[in-house]
């Protein structure tokens, strides 16, 4: 009888071990593939529009150079956030600071649809406006990643250069820097 309960033991701790063993493991094997990649916050409004909040997070490979990233970020951030064009055009050197240049487009309407677009959407009014400007500049900069990243960044409208005096409830006109 005692025999029976040792044995039992003895192959319990064995397949117990074994499985912790086998799940360490994979744990490993995982985290190697996470650590190759990097995770950036997209931010938005709460779902009262008060506050701002990272509403999802944009995965990345880490080799990736800067403005590939920078794509990604602009790619998810126009698809499931705005729903309309974001195109990053370049990243320019000036002063030794790397400034990324965003154009926001309007997507073309070819079938006389009413359809939402920045400037009758997102530019207008505080509230929306001020939950644009602060979505785009914190996704754009990601001012709490300490990895290789920009310095700043200009937002263009269809082209041309972001003008504080073209837009009452925006604040995306000139370069804004990393805190």
């Amino acid at each position: 009888m005692n025999r029976k309960v040792i044995i039992a033991i003895i192959i319990t701790a064995l397949l117990v071990g074994g499985g912790v063993y086998f799940w360490n493991t994979m744990a490993m094997k995982k985290m190697k593939v996470e650590k190759d990649y990097e995770f950036f916050p997209v931010y938005g409004p709460d779902r009262d529009a008060m506050n701002l909040e990272i509403n999802f997070y944009v995965r990345i490979p880490e080799k990736l150079p800067v403005i590939e990233k920078l794509k990604i970020v602009a790619d998810k951030l126009s698809r499931f956030k705005f729903d309309l064009p974001i195109k990053v055009l370049r990243i320019e050197k000036r002063n030794n600071r790397k400034i990324a240049v965003i154009n926001l487009l309007e997507c073309e309407d070819t079938e006389g649809n009413s359809q939402k677009t920045w400037s009758s959407v997102y530019f207008q009014g505080s509230t929306g406006g001020l939950f644009t400007s602060m979505s785009l500049r914190k996704t754009f900069l990601q001012e709490d990643f300490e990895g290789e990243w920009i310095d700043g960044v200009e937002f263009y409208y269809e082209g041309e250069p972001i003008l504080e005096e073209d837009w009452d409830h925006i604040s995306l006109s000139g370069t804004i820097y990393r805190r």
